[in-house]
């Protein structure tokens, strides 16, 4: 009996710190409830590459990465990183006119330079973009000057602009963010964006916090 009674009060004293460390967890976290949005999912969101596919997670890369251009509503195309653009009159060449106000999560600024970077290794690593006809017809990329890129194809292609506002693979990473290597088909250094949101915390198969970036371009997430 007596070794009954101490199980029960070992319980019941187990049962109180419990339920007070849940409490002070609630209080921790009450002050400003709207702040944190938790959601569960059920793969890690891979290394986040946006110039590759799984393990990568979409929505993920979403999150971090913004293209040139993107899709509007009723299929409109509107201005992204690309303030505007001008295509010439065969189809084959486009000049993008880059904002001047886009930083990347490590302070960086996005230029021609940047964006010929990451386009080529796309290029450069076509056989996994097989099934995206907008790689494929890429002939080169020209530097017109810091703010001006040069989009020159094979021929005329008239979903180009629709294809490059797809999530991946044309999404731009930092010069930060690429690896010794200097092609992202080898992987990333680390997962540097310019889009609404930056990865602050991270511990693969467990969590994945991400915070609102406050130096975006653009409308920032509420």
């Amino acid at each position: 009996m007596r070794k009954l009674s101490s199980f029960l009060l070992i319980f019941a004293l187990s049962i109180v710190a419990a339920c007070g460390n849940l409490e002070d967890k609630k209080q921790s976290t009450s002050s400003n409830p709207k702040s944190v949005l938790t959601m569960s999912w059920v793969k890690d969101i891979g290394q986040v590459n946006p110039h590759m596919y799984a393990p990568n997670e979409l929505f993920a890369q979403a999150m971090l990465y913004d293209p040139l251009v993107s899709y509007g509503e009723d299929g409109k195309i509107q201005p992204a990183l690309a303030a505007e653009w001008e295509m010439t009159a065969d189809g084959k060449s486009y000049t993008f006119t880059l904002r001047d106000d886009v930083m990347y999560s490590d302070g960086s600024k996005l230029t021609a330079e940047n964006v010929k970077r990451n386009i080529d290794t796309v290029v450069e690593n076509s056989a996994a973009h097989s099934w995206l006809e907008v790689v494929a017809v890429i002939d080169n990329v020209e530097i017109v000057d810091e703010r001006q890129v040069k989009i020159n194809l094979k021929e005329p292609y008239y979903p180009f602009l629709q294809e490059l506002s797809l999530i991946r693979p044309l999404r731009m990473l930092a010069d930060s963010g690429f690896p010794a290597s200097g092609t992202t088909k080898d992987g990333i250094a680390k997962p540097i964006g310019s889009g609404p949101w930056i990865l602050t915390d991270y511990q693969q198969d467990s969590f994945a916090e991400f915070t609102r970036n406050e130096n975006y371009w653009g409308e920032k997430p509420k």
